[in-house]
């Protein structure tokens, strides 16, 4: 019944150019990987600053061709005024986006860049060697004999307090780096592109400048500068993809019993379904600055006049 009723679902782009949105033009991609036939597929997903999905669809080959498609039919068939885009930091979403909107600034995620800078300075292998080396004294600690020869008790704690001594000297090493991430950290997310570039000034001279993390800290950010502080020369570009990131986490949730699909037609079915029911779908938790958002929808805020509250009506294209 789901696949019959998807195969008359309206695409999030044909739903888009029906009701005519006016969208903020600052735009938000991300990806999701499905399984379909026993292969991995990418789908790909627009969402626009206000939150609503603009246009999503999947792509069986990673190509900047598809990817130059994906945002064509953004440009052309939807007339989005792009403003700006805020991406990970894949490339396909850069080499795209030049050649269809190459005069648009484009923002890489903060956060991701940070995450990546933590696996470039070593940062996520030591605190994964530390986790392991904690699961692996309170395993010991468990298995502690209450009995046997003094010896063999003797052996087994001297084997405990060799692991705390490892343990410390690796927090030892850690407690500078994450001096360095703070202090990285409060450069990239300062308030205002001033104070980024007078305590990006002042991490050069930080204290712990002769520490190799931060030689490599220095190098890598100043390699992605420009893309990193854009959207401070752009206000209200966002300088995260968590809004893109926040929808496919709400797509994550309702195909977490799916373990993939038979086609490509069933799973864009079914996936036009989904978005379809999560841009009529009000929100309800919102807080602080986006609490506003509350009781309306994705559509709503995106300026759409509904003619019907049954988002199923909405969606589905004449028999």
């Amino acid at each position: 019944m789901v696949e019959a009723v998807g195969r008359r679902c309206k695409t999030p782009a044909e739903l888009s150019q029906e009701l005519g949105l006016q969208w903020r033009g600052y735009l938000i991609a991300d990806d999701k990987h499905l399984g379909v036939g026993g292969k991995d597929v990418s789908w790909y997903v627009a969402v626009d600053k206000s939150g609503d999905i603009v246009h999503a669809d999947a792509m069986k080959e990673r190509t900047v061709t598809k990817m130059v498609e994906f945002f064509q039919v953004l440009k052309n068939d939807l007339r989005y005024r792009m403003k700006g885009l805020t991406t990970d930091q894949e490339i396909l979403f850069r080499l795209a986006h030049q050649k269809v909107n190459p005069t648009k600034p484009h923002q890489i995620c903060l956060q991701h860049a940070l995450e990546s800078l933590d696996g470039h300075i070593g940062y996520v292998r030591a605190v994964g060697q530390l986790h392991r080396l904690q699961r692996k004294i309170r395993e010991r600690l468990r298995s502690l004999p209450d009995r046997g020869t003094t010896e063999s008790r003797r052996t087994a704690w001297e084997e405990v307090k060799q692991g705390y001594e490892k343990i410390r000297l690796l927090r030892k090493q850690l407690t500078p780096v994450e001096t360095l991430r703070k202090a990285i950290r409060r450069v990239l997310f300062s308030s205002s592109y001033q104070r980024a570039r007078s305590r990006w000034a002042n991490f050069h001279r930080h204290p712990l400048r002769e520490h190799p993390v931060h030689r490599l800290m220095i190098e890598f950010v100043a390699r992605r500068w420009q893309s990193l502080t854009i959207h401070y020369h752009h206000p209200g570009m966002p300088s995260t993809n968590n809004i893109a990131e926040n929808t496919i986490r709400q797509l994550e949730r309702r195909l977490k019993t799916i373990e993939g699909f038979g086609t490509l037609r069933t799973a864009r079915g079914y996936m036009n379904l989904l978005i379809a029911y999560l841009r009529m779908k009000p929100y309800t938790d919102c807080q602080g600055t986006r609490k506003y958002r509350n009781g309306l929808s994705r559509l709503e805020l995106a300026g759409a006049n509904l003619p019907t509250n049954d988002w199923l009506k909405l969606c589905l294209k004449s028999p």
